[in-house]
């Protein structure tokens, strides 16, 4: 499958408004100054043989602001091996990569919720090359455990304030829901 058959699968309306996923049970709103495409390439996939799209899970969103930066929503079942403190961990190295050549930075760590789902929220900064990427997360396990979000925004720093009160907004909106 390539790049190019799973652009087929992405629905071309930009979408804002309410989000509901029925999957991992969590609504949002998706304010204006976002934009968002209900079937991602990284959701859904090409089918040569049956010549159409084939989608997974519904895992969220990823919301392009621009090609250098986004936010996105992500759920998935909380695995028995790791705790909300390891995800958070394995969140900020995801974004700190490869450490030898970056120069960063966590601003805060503390403890934090969406909706009921207790976790934590964190921002960090890493500089490369003289541009600085601002991270920002929520990451947190559903009121049961069973369930992990991460809800984060990654910017430049120039873009930062332009999308900030749109992704707080985001946050702010979020609202459990039932899993169906």
């Amino acid at each position: 499958m390539s790049a190019a058959s799973d652009l087929a699968c992405v629905d071309p309306r930009i979408a804002t408004g309410v989000y509901r996923n029925y999957t991992y049970g969590f609504t949002v709103r998706v304010p204006p100054a976002l934009r968002t495409y209900w079937h991602t390439p990284s959701s859904c996939a090409y089918d040569t043989t049956l010549a159409t799209c084939v989608c997974g899970p519904d895992h969220g969103l990823d919301l392009e602001v621009s090609p250098r930066s986004r936010v996105s929503i992500f759920a998935a079942y909380a695995s028995d091996e790791s705790t909300v403190e390891t995800e958070v961990f394995d969140h900020l190295s995801r974004f700190f990569g490869d450490s030898h050549s970056l120069d960063y930075e966590v601003e805060f760590l503390r403890k934090d919720h969406l909706g009921s789902a207790k976790g934590f929220h964190t921002k960090a900064t890493r500089d490369h090359k003289g541009v600085t990427t601002v991270n920002e997360a929520y990451v947190a396990y559903s009121k049961n455990g069973s369930i992990l979000y991460v809800v984060e925004v990654e910017s430049t720093t120039q873009e930062w304030a332009s999308i900030e009160a749109a992704y707080r907004a985001l946050v702010a909106s979020w609202q459990d829901s039932a899993v169906d």
